[in-house]
């Protein structure tokens, strides 16, 4: 696949077609210790992922995804499709909530992205997954329908994940105008219940979220009390 790391900024992955990969399709960001305190002037930052087909990718490796940032600044992820991938489409974050004061990751705006046919072989994942601090960030106008399920692949590893997952230290979100159709999980999270205050999910809205199978989804009890979900939506798939 293409890396962007070390620095890389005012960078744009445009028109491009990512398909058969072994790994992730696209990495972007450096998540090693000796960056937690790296001056935002020398991160991975100002970069527009644009227009991009990335399919058949995490063949091999199949904890590798789509699209992969971490830690960056200034980020967008807009009008790309990504489908058949063994875990996520889109993974946005690192750390979880153990890095939360320095926020490693912010401003990543994720619009109008197709993702489907994921979860292929592994389960606690999603369609668009986040993990740790990441202040400003928005993921809006997306579409993620028909999760892979054990029709696909009878040895798929769980039923964990969803079609939007906002996982443990998920902070400073708006998830907004997204549709989802079809998800396979019993329980399709969009906020992961934790009991261990660390973990939790801070600062998260999912509000105009329009799906048909709005019983299926999991808001979780152990939620901050600083995390809203307003405004949902049942549509007929046949609507959708």
């Amino acid at each position: 696949g293409l890396s962007l790391s070390g620095g890389t900024q005012n960078a744009t992955v445009q028109g491009c077609e990512l398909v058969d990969i072994s790994a992730s399709g696209l990495t972007i960001g450096t998540a090693m210790s000796g960056y937690d305190a790296l001056a935002l002037e020398r991160r991975d930052a100002q970069i527009a992922v644009l227009d991009n087909r990335i399919e058949h990718v995490a063949q091999e490796f199949f904890g590798a995804v789509g699209i992969l940032t971490t830690f960056t600044h200034n980020l967008t992820i807009l009008h790309n499709e990504i489908a058949h991938v063994s875990y996520s489409c889109v993974s946005i974050g690192w750390g979880w909530w153990s890095r939360a004061p320095l926020a490693l990751s912010s401003r990543t705006e994720i619009g109008w992205n197709e993702c489907w046919d994921h979860m292929r072989v592994l389960g606690d994942g999603g369609g668009i997954y986040t993990d740790s601090p990441m202040p400003g960030t928005t993921v809006h106008h997306n579409y993620v329908h028909d999760e892979a399920n054990r029709t696909v692949n009878p040895d798929r590893a769980g039923n964990d994940g969803g079609a939007f997952y906002h996982d443990g230290g998920s902070t400073g979100i708006v998830n907004s105008h997204n549709v989802v159709r079809n998800p396979y999980n019993p329980q399709a999270r969009l906020l992961w219940a934790s009991s261990i205050p660390a973990w939790q999910v801070h600062n998260v809205t999912v509000e105009f979220l329009y799906s048909d199978c709005l019983d299926r989804h999991c808001f979780g009890s152990f939620c901050a009390s600083d995390c809203n979900v307003t405004n949902l939506t049942a549509v007929s798939a046949k609507r959708i």
